[in-house]
């Protein structure tokens, strides 16, 4: 399908998006023109919309063949890219495929959903393309999304086999990276003739305030309480290098009575996806998390982030940084130094920020929390199925309901505090679109002990 004017048009407004970027536009033009394209576009520019809607062309919406397939290092950053999809609601369907979920289960989806594109992380895709759920017959367009990181963690033998199934020229292949040059690009492209669109010096150092904050002690977790608590309800991440300090320093907050949520690698995949939506709909106003956040989460509230731990490398520092810059907003980083740590060189000439005389005080309680519903895409639930249901049975206005995330399993909700336990209780053994399931509050908030 061609991505006219006639169809750009609706598609942004049903995202909220007034213009594209500068890069969006260049990058959708160069990928026009035909033949390999590598992107270098800092964190949060924008570059998985570029690539999406760039991929339109590539797509027939009036058969059933998946065309694009799309690698991607992460669950987190396949099922947003699917979602983005959806929201954009132009006719394409897509789906994300990626390990911690049954691949039968998967199989099922794909032969309900026959996407145009498909999402996935590799080794996942290979079990796919193995068992013939996803077909490569007709593939047109390979995709390897954050490809830099994608070499970082150790993919390049399973992404090469994920080429080598695919068909042979013509097939057009896209690389987008967040640094500089990749290496190993050769394994994918002909570097010859390969168009470079490089938007790294249009980085966000120009839209990021950074401060040192000092900590008197080694252990900072006073520091970080007499930070947070100046920047009120505003949405933060907080950044820890190892996942036994995300869980200290989350019980910390939490016994604090901060509204907090934690997310790291070593988390049951329903409870990363629960953390993060609680997050984004606003029922937590702080995220404590590894370097795992640091790329693929697209939550453009966020404009502050704290590094607990100083980031090992100027790039994972740039990368947690840019979850405050999405969509070239203005951001704010903070590092906690402590006694024994010399202050990295990306943060010598910030700003120092005194929080030893703040006044620690009772987080204010979010307007939102959030609810779990235990029907999803796969029971055929939809966005609106949820929003006729808790108006009607649930007895709330429309207005009440904020964020909604169907997942292929489960439903997540944010419903103004004031009227939660009401609607918890009409709610109560009652059906959505005819099938029982559970409702119930996603998780108890800890300034409502």
């Amino acid at each position: 399908m061609r991505l006219t004017e006639q169809l750009l048009t609706p598609t942004l407004a049903n995202l909220g998006i007034a213009a594209l970027s500068d890069m969006q536009r260049d990058f959708v033009a160069a990928a026009r023109r035909g033949g390999d394209v590598l992107l270098l576009s800092p964190t949060g520019s924008g570059k998985t919309l570029a690539f999406v809607l760039a991929a339109l062309d590539h797509v027939d919406a009036d058969n059933d063949k998946t065309t694009v397939v799309v690698v991607q290092p992460s669950r987190e950053l396949a099922q947003q890219s699917d979602d983005l999809v959806r929201r954009m609601k132009c006719g394409v369907r897509s789906m994300a495929v990626t390990g911690g979920k049954a691949a039968a289960a998967e199989r099922k989806s794909l032969e309900g959903v026959r996407p145009h594109i498909v999402f996935g992380t590799p080794g996942r895709l290979l079990d796919h393309f193995a068992s013939g759920a996803v077909a490569t017959a007709d593939v047109r367009l390979f995709i390897i999304d954050e490809y830099d990181k994608c070499l970082e963690q150790g993919f390049l033998e399973e992404m090469t086999a994920v080429r080598a199934a695919l068909p042979g020229r013509p097939l057009t292949t896209w690389l987008i990276s967040a640094t500089s040059e990749p290496a190993e690009l050769a394994q994918f492209v002909d570097e010859n003739r390969l168009c470079r669109l490089d938007f790294n010096p249009q980085a966000a150092d120009g839209r990021l305030q950074r401060f040192v904050v000092t900590s008197p002690t080694r252990d900072k977790l006073d520091t970080l309480s007499r930070l947070l608590t100046t920047f009120g309800s505003r949405q933060t991440i907080v950044f820890a290098a190892h996942r036994e300090s995300v869980d200290r320093i989350y019980g910390h907050l939490k016994e604090a009575r901060f509204a907090v949520g934690k997310y790291h690698g070593g988390m049951d995949q329903a409870d990363r996806e629960r953390a993060v939506y609680k997050f984004r709909c606003g029922a937590t106003a702080i995220l404590v998390s590894t370097d795992l956040a640091a790329r693929g989460l697209d939550i453009p509230e966020v404009r502050q982030v704290v590094h607990y731990h100083i980031a090992a490398d100027a790039a994972t520092a740039s990368h947690r940084d840019g979850r405050s810059t999405r969509w070239l907003a203005e951001g704010a980083s903070y590092a906690i130094i402590g006694p024994d740590e010399a202050t990295p060189v990306w943060f010598a000439e910030a700003d120092t920020l005194d929080v030893a005389d703040v006044v620690l005080r009772r987080p204010a309680a979010s307007e939102w929390a959030a609810i779990y519903i235990g029907r999803g895409k796969q029971d055929k639930i939809s966005k609106g199925d949820v929003v006729g249901f808790i108006c009607k049975k649930g007895g709330v206005k429309a207005g009440d309901i904020g964020r909604i995330d169907v997942t292929p399993h489960a439903t997540y909700a944010a419903v103004r505090r004031t009227v939660l336990n009401g609607m918890l209780r009409a709610v109560a053994g009652e059906k959505i679109k005819g099938q029982k399931t559970i409702i119930m509050r996603a998780a108890k908030p800890w300034h409502a002990k």
